[in-house]
């Protein structure tokens, strides 16, 4: 006997979870890649914009003026450097510093005057013609530093570090001027970088004040080249405008220093303008040996 068949159900087997949907990966190297190249394509722009503050010359010669010069008014300047800026292929810096006295002959002025009045008479043009007219060296620019603007320089580079050779002591109440400083290594903060620069009342007179502006210049050139100081540029470039005034512009500026930031003290030699000291109708004047060969 046959027995019916019985339909025996089917397991259905259970449905397989949904598989997680992978989450695309955004692909962030063709803006990146990008956004790099245009990084350098900026970087390498500003270094040959830097490089180049004279444009295609590859030197200049500079007057640098220092006075307290207002608006309105051009004082005696209180400084006087020829100096010519070499940026390739070696940077260097070499030149002369002008004294004050020197007995000089000044356009549309009947005799002898000395050359610190040129600014005072016809401001930087006219100190710029005395230059080339008396002594020979004919400058391409001219720059102004102004006393009263390089304490806020100073400060911008966070100081300057400098040698004191000896004490120096000095009160001016009518100027308001007070100078105390011992001798030795010390940082100077922008008011005691002005009195350093000023002070004169030594048994060297204004000699001894061209060489400690000679070593100030250094110091702060060695301070503005150091790599720490990018992180202040906005604060420098804000400063230099209350410590320079110049045919040159503050971008050239910066780069003039950004071209030096190489140099070395070997590549630096300004002394004082040859000649000698002279008495003439109860003046002292400086006698100098002109034409003077302007160095390179």
């Amino acid at each position: 006997m046959t027995l019916p068949r019985q339909n025996t159900p089917v397991p259905v087997p259970a449905p397989l979870p949904p598989r997680p949907r992978r989450r695309r990966r955004r692909s962030f190297g063709p803006p990146l890649a990008l956004a790099a190249v245009l990084l350098a394509m900026a970087a390498g722009a500003a270094h040959v914009a830097l490089s180049h503050p004279f444009g295609a010359a590859d030197s200049a010669n500079v007057l640098l003026l220092g006075a307290d010069a207002g608006a309105d008014h051009h004082p005696l300047s209180d400084a006087m450097m020829f100096v010519r800026f070499t940026l390739r292929p070696q940077p260097s810096a070499a030149g002369w510093s002008i004294p004050r006295d020197t007995r000089v002959k000044l356009p549309d002025r009947r005799g002898f005057h000395k050359i610190n009045a040129a600014f005072a008479f016809g401001g930087a043009a006219l100190a710029r013609q005395a230059v080339a007219q008396n002594l020979g060296l004919k400058a391409d620019h001219c720059v102004v530093m102004r006393c009263a603007g390089l304490d806020a320089l100073v400060d911008a580079l966070g100081g300057v570090e400098i040698d004191v050779p000896e004490a120096m002591d000095y009160d001016d109440h009518a100027q308001d001027l007070h100078i105390h400083f011992k001798p030795g290594h010390q940082r100077l903060n922008g008011k005691q970088a002005e009195e350093f620069v000023r002070f004169r009342h030594d048994g060297a007179g204004d000699l001894g004040r061209m060489q400690r502006q000679h070593a100030f210049l250094k110091a702060l050139g060695a301070q503005a080249l150091r790599p720490a100081m990018i992180f202040r540029l906005p604060a420098v470039y804000a400063a230099l405008g209350q410590f320079i005034d110049s045919d040159l512009s503050r971008f050239q500026l910066l780069g003039l220093a950004y071209s030096l930031r190489g140099i070395g003290r070997e590549q630096v030699r300004i002394d004082t303008l040859p000649g000698r000291p002279r008495l003439i109708d109860g003046v002292s004047y400086f006698i100098a040996e002109a034409p003077v060969k302007a160095r390179g």
